[in-house]
Order: structure tokens, then C-alpha cells, then sequence
């Protein structure tokens, strides 16, 4: 992840309605952040180790790394607006 200096990171699960909500946000906001920053859709339970890190607690959760400082995660839906403040400070 080093490679890239702004990366969201979108933890999501299967079973999660909202989650499944925001995949069509999350596909626009890869989209405005093409060239700009990387997208990341990650699983908690399989990235346990790496969601416990982040201090993730729910799902849908973002986390943004600009120049591999991480943010604070943010939770539930969120406005594309929101995501892109977070990824591009």
C-alpha cells in the first residue's frame, strides 16, 4: 500500500444490507478517484487482523491513508462528497 499515497479502504460484508447499498457510490468513487488514489474493498473477517488494527468495529466502515497515515474509521452510508474529503485532504 506504500506505492500509492491516498488509499480508501472499504470494509463491507455479504450479509450487509447498507454495505450492499453503497457499492454503486463506492464504484462512482473509484471512478472520480482514478489516477488519484487507490480503492480497496475488504472483508473484516477475512482481514481480521487488519480491521482490529484500524479499530473497526461495524461494517460499512471506510478508512482513508494519505501519504500511510490512516484515518479515523467512518461508519454507515456515506455521501460520495464525504469519501472523496477523506481520501484527497
Amino acid at each position: 500500500m506504500s506505492k500509492h499515497r491516498h488509499i480508501l479502504l472499504f470494509f463491507s460484508a455479504d450479509w450487509c444490507p447498507p454495505c450492499r447499498a453503497m457499492e454503486g457510490t463506492l464504484i462512482n468513487t473509484s471512478f472520480e478517484l482514478e489516477h488519484k488514489a487507490l480503492v480497496i474493498k475488504a472483508d473484516p473477517k477475512v482481514c481480521e487482523a487488519l480491521a482490529a488494527s484500524l479499530k473497526v468495529r461495524s461494517v460499512p466502515a471506510y478508512v482513508a491513508f494519505n501519504d500511510g497515515v490512516a484515518s479515523e474509521p467512518a461508519y454507515g452510508i456515506q455521501r460520495i462528497d464525504s469519501l472523496l474529503d477523506m481520501v484527497l485532504v
